[in-house]
């Protein structure tokens, strides 16, 4: 009986397993069901919000990141051309640079990544290479390039330049190893390259070239030859022409944009100042602006060539805005403001509606104004507070971002002002002069200042090399006898001409010669290897270390592919022990002049 119980028992918990087994089975059939269905809802959901998107992922993996078609498109040329040319319909694009690195460029160019200061050198080079790859704006690309530049001595250590598409590395050095070739050209050959020109009888006064440095204008004191328009296409041969100008010492020139006329400023009480149509060298036409009341000091024409700053001695009509737009309908609106003579003026070359203004007062006081003329009902101005004495001479740098004065007094008389933010303008004086500065201007590419003082012979006209800000040095161009009063330079930075009193006062300075620029021009056309190397051979030149290159090194085998031109060039400035190869490059140059 007991048996028979057991056996029962047994059925009865058997039947219970099945039954919970059947229970369960069915639950995970239930749950499995259910979550196919979410998984199959996700996936379309995912399939709808991927449909404006790419899958860029790193090649050869499944793992990659989801990005907005608008931002490729807006981003990447090369992606772009792929999809245009291959009609692929599928958002998958491969790419053959490691994920992290294809999600530190598009959170870049995203803008989730705002400050790429925060990443390291290795983060930073690896986009700059993944944007070189995706063809990004050039804009985009020069701004993580500059991030490299910043965090790299690349006047120390080469290495991690090496990291970097050859390509970027020539974006990076070239135009600083131009610029050191330039530089030690300069040094090496400037002061033997000036070239007096017979020109006025007594002191040059006031210089100006035109747009293209073919020509420029020059204006001294005296009866006679008192306005020179200068033919420089060919320095060795520059043919003058005197232009036909009422009679008295001129103090200020200035040559239109487009060529067509000269102003010129009389130290003169009446009919003090003249516009010159050249538009017809045959026929100069000479318009007479009467308004101002005393010497006009200074003359600049506006970017477009269409207005003309003038201004004059004393506290009275010392500031006037001209239209000039119709020659025979000039008008003209005094511009309030200056409380003493103003002494010089300049147009901001990227902004007609702002102008600077420097001068003298009686207190001293807003010697050194910026002026908006956006609304000429409503004149505004700016005073820079800190400009320490007369101002006889303002330039503004080829970007409008910058200006250098010339100043009066022994120290502080030539300083660069970053004018960028008007409610925090800062200056940096250039320490070189022992006397007033006269006149001074920033070449074309910004790099360099050329200035002129009343300083003694050896001192009294400096070239000033900015292009690092934390390391301004300066070069004297020894060639006047007297105080240096107008310096200018050409447009292309090839020549300096400086106008100073009485004994060679017209100089024409060669920077650099035709020769040389085509040779520099052909940095392009090197491999990255040549140019590093270059930049090496100036960085150690530049500390004065010893330059030699042994015959069985890597660096001599990359000096041997340059052309025989440059490895005769870089000879002649940089080699240790190499004079005789110098004096061999000047006689090519001049033989190819």
């Amino acid at each position: 009986m007991k048996c028979i119980k057991n056996r029962q028992l047994l059925r009865l918990v058997a039947i219970f397993i099945t039954i919970f087994a059947i229970n369960i089975l069915a639950m995970n059939v239930t749950k499995t069901e259910k979550e196919t269905a979410a998984f199959d809802v996700m996936k379309l959901q995912q399939e709808e919000n991927h449909e404006n998107q790419y899958f860029i992922y790193e090649q050869g993996t499944d793992e990659g990141i989801w990005v907005n078609k608008e931002l490729i498109e807006d981003n990447s040329r090369v992606i772009k051309s792929m999809i245009e040319d291959v009609h692929d319909e599928s958002n998958k694009i491969p790419l053959d640079f490691p994920l992290d690195t294809i999600k530190l460029a598009f959170n870049v160019l995203n803008k989730k990544i705002k400050d790429i200061n925060k990443l390291s050198l290795k983060q930073i080079i690896s986009v700059a290479n993944l944007f070189n790859y995706l063809d990004v704006p050039s804009d985009k690309l020069l701004t993580v390039l500059a991030m490299i530049k910043k965090n790299i001595n690349i006047n120390e250590d080469y290495k991690p330049l090496k990291e970097l598409h050859p390509d970027l590395q020539k974006l990076i050095m070239t135009q600083p190893a131009i610029n050191y070739l330039k530089n030690f050209i300069i040094k090496k050959y400037v002061n033997n390259r000036k070239k007096s020109l017979d020109s006025h009888p007594i002191e040059v006064n006031s210089i100006a070239f035109n747009a293209d440095g073919t020509k420029f204008v020059s204006g001294g004191s005296g009866r006679e030859k008192t306005l020179i328009l200068w033919d420089i296409s060919n320095p060795e041969n520059s043919i003058p022409q005197i232009i036909d100008v009422p009679q008295g010492s001129i103090l200020s020139v200035a040559l239109s944009p487009d060529g067509t006329k000269i102003a010129v400023g009389y130290d003169s009480m009446q009919n003090n100042l003249i516009i010159c149509d050249i538009s017809n060298p045959n026929n100069i036409i000479n318009h007479t602006l009467a308004d101002h009341p005393q010497a006009v000091f200074t003359v600049a024409f506006s970017p477009d060539s269409k207005q003309l700053l003038s201004g004059c001695a004393g506290a009275e009509d010392n500031l006037i805005l001209w239209d000039i737009s119709k020659l025979d309908n000039i008008s003209h609106q005094t511009i309030d403001g200056c409380p003493g003579t103003v002494l010089s003026v300049a147009f901001n070359p990227h902004n007609d509606k702002q102008f600077a203004s420097g001068g003298v007062s009686e207190n001293n006081e807003n010697n050194l104004i910026l002026w908006n003329i956006t609304d000429l009902n409503n004149v505004t101005h700016h005073a820079i507070e800190e400009c320490p004495s007369t101002v006889f001479s303002v330039a503004f740098d080829s970007v409008g971002k910058h200006i250098v004065t010339s100043c009066d007094g022994d120290e502080n008389n030539l300083i660069i002002w970053d004018i960028s933010t008007l409610n925090a303008i800062t200056s940096q004086p250039l320490i070189g002069h022992q006397s007033r500065v006269r006149s001074a201007m920033f070449n074309r590419n910004n790099t360099k200042i050329v200035s002129g003082s009343l300083d003694k012979a050896t001192n009294n006209l400096i070239l000033w090399d900015i292009s690092n800000p934390n390391n301004i040095t300066h070069q004297k161009l020894v060639g006047h006898t007297h105080s240096v009063l107008s310096v200018a330079f050409s447009p292309d930075n090839k020549y300096i001409i400086s106008g100073a009193g009485t004994k060679n006062n017209l100089i024409l300075w060669t920077l650099l010669t035709d020769q040389e620029e085509l040779l520099l021009h052909q940095f392009k056309d090197y491999t990255a290897d040549q140019i590093r190397l270059i930049y090496q051979l100036c960085i150690q030149a530049s500390k004065k270390q010893p330059v030699v290159l042994t015959q069985d090194s890597d660096d001599y085998h990359t000096f041997t592919t340059l052309p025989q031109d440059m490895q005769n060039l870089l000879n002649a400035l940089v080699m240790t022990n190499s004079e005789w190869l110098s004096r061999l490059w000047q006689t090519f140059v001049q033989r190819k002049v």
